[in-house]
């Protein structure tokens, strides 16, 4: 009886170990958003869904970073910059300056999640409010998350609000940056096409389809991007 015991302890031990040693090399999963963040809780999600190795981790961004758009709207072309200053917590320091209408220069302190509604709420950025639903909602920055980056793939995300559907077309490049092509729709409509890269932030173009025509109206395209 003893050295089934004994046998068993062993096994117990070593089972731990093994165990052990998987979690300490398993590689360190980059920060995804939860529904909590975006203050809903969503009816009928499969909380255990397998997650994708390859996603968008939109606005994680990294200490140095720097973004420059040209904004092409019907009515007017802009230019802006985007610099991430430092990092603290899940906040980062921002500077934004440019021209869109007026010229602007701004440096202000905005969370991960909302940020380019808080950009926008800003009363100093408010020059920039128009590319505030150019980027995503928080919505969107969750079902990004759970969106596997190969061609064909699909995620469709229920809530309260409007469903939405994610979509990977295929690849393009922007200014030598790869990167997937995703279409966005919403009540059935393409309203977007974005253009991202798994490594950076932010999107690296971004384009608006009109409801009317289904025409692109508007497009915001990277010009340049540095990280020192």
């Amino acid at each position: 009886m003893e050295w089934i015991k004994s046998t068993i302890f062993a096994t117990a031990v070593i089972s731990t170990i093994i165990i052990l040693s998987i979690v300490i090399v398993m590689p360190k999963e980059p920060p995804r958003v939860q529904e909590e963040d975006i203050g809903i809780v969503t009816p009928g999600v499969n909380l255990t869904e397998e997650m994708p190795t390859l996603f968008w981790n939109a606005f994680n961004f990294s200490k140095g970073e720097s973004y420059t758009y040209k904004s092409t709207f019907p009515d007017q072309i802009g230019k802006y910059t985007i610099e991430i200053k430092d990092i603290v917590g899940r906040n980062y320091t921002v500077r934004v300056y440019g021209k869109l209408n007026e010229s602007f220069d701004s440096t202000v302190t905005l969370p991960r999640i909302g940020f380019f509604l808080k950009m926008a709420e800003d009363k100093n950025l408010s020059i920039v409010g128009l590319i505030n639903n150019i980027f995503l909602d928080n919505a969107r920055l969750y079902a990004f998350s759970r969106l596997n980056l190969s061609e064909g793939s699909n995620y469709t995300f229920y809530w309260p609000g409007p469903t939405i559907f994610l979509k990977v077309t295929g690849t393009s490049s922007v200014k030598g940056f790869d990167c997937y092509l995703v279409e966005a729709y919403t009540f059935n409509y393409k309203d977007f096409e974005y253009c991202v890269n798994p490594d950076m932030g932010l999107p690296l173009r971004v384009r608006h389809y009109s409801p009317l025509d289904k025409s692109v109206d508007y497009v915001i395209s990277l010009t340049n991007y540095t990280k020192i």
